[in-house]
């Protein structure tokens, strides 16, 4: 028992040590991968049948290619047989242009069959990839909240191009082999089914060994895929917080964190060439023993005199047929594996549940082309809380009439952001509910709804392009003088005027040739043009000077009369004399609420927020 255990003990210690802790978890995982493995292929492969043409053209092609390298063999058994001994030159120069002739066919007929799986891989991964990026345009912010972007890239790049690979380089050659397979072993069985028969003695060793080097090969794969992915989620975190590593000069000790990250890929790729080299090897003696074992057996059924020697050399060369796909096959299964192990890390994504359209609540008179909403909002018991059982808004209970602006104050992680996710449904409520105009927002068509909605938030996204593109992102045809009634209310007009190009000018990727104080101004301006009824503000101001930010509030009011409006305040001295009334948020709670006359006389928590900034800003300015 003593002596089992220790065996055991010693096979596991040496498994880990060729295969890795990571390899060994993921191989009992395997077994159960492997069952969906037809399922993954039945749903990647159903993006074929729009093209089924192309696949019948190919399939057509495939066939052709096969039929013509079937005589091959045979001439060369007819020419050994019978024309050499009879010294017939005119065949043999007949035979000498039928060869030639297959062969120009062949290759006709070979670039026809590769053109048109070129035609149709590149088709596919186009359908695919644009099914993953609109899948995840539709998930949902608690997705990206856990998501990394390098991880995303990987997938959608490097994931989805390995589908084509499946197709391309796998799939369709598979195929192919199959056909030329099929036939080949028609005709060695034509030829001498004694023969034949012991050929197919290696096929068991064929299945034993194509069985068990494709669950570990697939394995390697994976995992491959996954470190990649890591390392360029490093590489995409790093080169965006450049700024951060030359600020504390931490340039050596990055490199050796990409130096980390690249060797684990190294070494799951050797290891990968590796089982892939042996399992070759093996396949490689498999074959070559078979081969053997015929010429022997054909070699004497020579002797005996009962098969021609041009009859041995045409089933030899057909032999090779049946053995060469039978290695392509096995060899293909190693990209196959690759392929599976990315189709799966792009099924992982696309299973992810979309954004809920709550459609079968959905209300009937709710119609984008017939309501005009008043822009009543109200909170009702609402709460939320973004990892379970610790709960960010607790309760929520505020109404805001149509036409009001009303301010959000708090101490940073009070709740004030999470709030304001929660109207245009980024996230929806534990508990409670959202209505505008009476209606839960649940019943609202969600593009619909954030149409209506207007967010100038706390991380501002540009996009690489022009400043016009940029300020016309909800509006694409808004005509230039939309665009710069926008950029006048926003106070940017006048900054784009001095640039050489104005409207025109490249803002650079983020817009990282702006300041942030313009970057603000240019999504205040984007969020005018798209002319919502509610509008949230989530600290829009915070990097302006007091003197552009009394300009921009001047310049907007008179346009947020019209609309329902919620600012979270960054200078409480400056929305004091904008909003209607005030909202204080402390832990997750509505601690208080009213003007700011009101709240300051109760000198309860939002005068003490107040005065201390108050405070500070004196310090600040006597500091200056």
């Amino acid at each position: 028992m003593k002596i089992h255990e220790t065996t055991c003990r010693e096979s596991l210690n040496l498994k880990r040590k060729i295969y890795g802790d990571e390899v060994l978890a993921l191989l009992k995982e395997e077994k159960t991968r492997q069952k969906k493995s037809l399922k993954l292929l039945k749903r990647f492969l159903r993006y074929i049948a729009p093209y089924w043409r192309r696949v019948a053209g190919a399939f057509i092609c495939m066939t052709l290619s096969t039929l013509l390298s079937l005589p091959g063999p045979l001439i060369t058994k007819y020419l050994i047989d019978e024309v050499l001994p009879k010294k017939d030159v005119s065949m043999l120069i007949l035979l000498c242009l039928l060869t030639v002739l297959i062969f120009l066919l062949n290759q006709i007929i070979g670039f026809a069959r590769k053109y048109l799986f070129l035609i149709l891989s590149e088709r596919v991964v186009l359908d695919i990839r644009l099914d993953f990026y609109q899948h995840l345009q539709r998930l949902p912010m608690s997705f990206y909240a856990e998501m990394r972007t390098g991880e995303l890239m990987s997938r959608l790049m490097n994931d989805i191009s390995a589908v084509r690979g499946l197709l391309a380089d796998t799939f369709l050659p598979l195929i192919q082999d199959i056909i030329v397979l099929i036939a080949s072993i028609a005709v060695i069985f034509y030829l001498h089914w004694k023969l034949s028969l012991l050929s197919m003695i290696i096929l068991p060793f064929f299945i034993l060994s194509f069985s068990y080097f494709s669950r570990r090969l697939r394995v390697f794969s994976r995992l491959g895929r996954e470190k990649r992915a890591e390392l360029y989620s490093y590489l995409q975190e790093r080169i965006a917080g450049i700024s951060l590593t030359k600020s504390f000069a931490q340039e050596k000790q990055e490199a050796m964190g990409f130096l980390k990250h690249t060797r684990k890929l190294i070494n799951l790729k050797i290891k990968r060439t590796v089982f892939g080299s042996i399992s070759g090897f093996v396949m490689g003696f498999v074959s070559t023993a078979g081969s053997a074992l015929v010429m022997w057996y054909g070699g004497m059924e020579v002797i005996r005199g009962n098969l021609t020697i041009g009859g041995l050399v045409a089933f030899t060369a057909f032999l090779g047929r049946v053995h060469g796909p039978l290695k392509r096959v096995f060899q293909v299964n190693l990209g196959i594996q690759a392929s599976l192990a990315a189709v799966e890390r792009v099924a992982e994504i696309l299973d992810i549940p979309e954004e809920s359209d709550d459609k079968r609540r959905k209300v009937k008179l709710i119609k984008p082309v017939r309501v005009e909403l008043a822009g009543a909002l109200k909170f009702e018991g609402v709460s939320f809380s973004y990892v379970p059982g610790r709960e960010v808004l607790r309760g929520i209970d505020l109404e805001i009439p149509p036409g009001a602006i009303i301010g959000l104050v708090g101490p940073r992680g009070a709740g004030k952001t999470t709030l304001i996710r929660l109207i245009p449904r980024f996230y929806d409520p534990a508990k409670g509910r959202i209505l505008i105009d009476g209606i839960e927002i649940r019943n609202f068509d969600l593009k619909w709804l954030r149409k209506q909605i207007g967010i100038v938030a706390q991380n501002n996204i540009l996009f690489s392009g022009t400043l016009r593109e940029n300020i016309a992102y909800a509006q694409r045809k808004a005509s230039i003088d939309e665009i710069e009634n926008a950029a006048k209310m926003a106070q940017i007009h006048d900054f784009i005027e001095t640039l050489p190009k104005g409207y025109d000018t490249q803002i650079g990727e983020r817009g990282v040739k702006l300041s942030g104080g313009q970057r603000r101004r240019i999504a205040i301006a984007r969020m005018i043009l798209a002319n919502p009824r509610i509008v949230i503000l989530d600290e829009a101001t915070s990097f302006l000077d007091s003197e552009t930010e009394v300009a921009l509030w001047t310049a907007l009011s008179p346009w947020l009369w019209e609309r329902t409006t919620l600012v979270i305040a960054h200078r409480l001295s400056t929305i004091k004399n904008v909003v209607d009334y005030i909202f204080v948020l402390n832990n997750g709670r509505i601690v208080e609420k009213g003007s700011h006359e009101e709240l300051y006389k109760a000198a309860g928590f939002y005068r003490r927020l107040y005065d201390h900034q108050s405070k500070r800003e004196s310090l600040a300015r006597s500091r200056d």
